[in-house]
């Protein structure tokens, strides 16, 4: 879980992907419980549980706080793991992306990939890392399945707060399927309306994005 020590009490903060509680040291610091450590992943992770030394910001491959987003206060925290402030588990690191453990896991192998990036929303971010999207999804897809043995998995994407997005930066799911798992995304097919009017807006939109 991830934990903030501020001083005596605790509480969480994140409902979903990270908790955060309030102890007693006062440091801010992520632990990942045993039970969290898909069997094999370790032979992907770079570094297991060691505290990391703050990476250097601001001239190098991660951009400081102030230049990713000058106009907030505040980073996300995943800006906050990738930069060093916080440790996490890391399954690669790029100047672009990143893939990071996820610490309450849908099923064991669950894996977020992170532009470095931090945008709410996809259409937002640089188009060089638009670009290196494809490869490090398909690359993650492949090492997950390889070390998990799963047939297949689902990438998700929560484009938004409506959608479910709980942490406002981009992030998206790479979550290892099996038959019969019981998990899964359903939807509801309805009768299509309007489709010839609806995609030539859609096209239009296309052209104009």
């Amino acid at each position: 879980m991830a934990i903030l020590n501020l001083g005596g009490q605790q509480i969480n903060a994140l409902p979903c992907f990270l908790q955060i509680k309030l102890g007693q040291s006062g440091a801010l610091f992520l632990e990942l419980g045993d039970d969290a450590v898909p069997s094999g992943v370790g032979d992907l992770i770079h570094g297991r549980r060691k505290p990391r030394a703050p990476a250097t910001v601001g001239s190098g491959a991660f951009p400081s706080r102030q230049e990713r987003h000058p106009d907030h206060t505040m980073a996300s925290i995943f800006t906050r793991i990738i930069t060093g402030e916080i440790p996490g588990e890391f399954v690669f690191r790029t100047e672009r992306w990143v893939g990071l453990l996820d610490i309450r896991p849908t099923v064991s192998g669950h894996v977020l990939l992170i532009p470095v990036a931090e945008a709410v929303h996809l259409a937002d971010l640089p188009g060089a890392t638009h670009a290196e999207l494809g490869i490090h999804l398909a690359r993650l897809v492949v090492a997950i399945k390889r070390v998990t043995g799963c047939p297949a998995v689902n990438a998700v994407l929560n484009d938004g707060p409506v959608a479910g997005q709980e942490i406002p930066h981009v992030h998206f799911h790479v979550v290892p399927r099996w038959a019969n798992d019981g998990r899964g995304y359903r939807f509801s097919p309805q009768p299509g309306v309007g489709l010839a009017e609806l995609v030539v807006n859609l096209r239009t939109a296309w052209n104009a994005a």
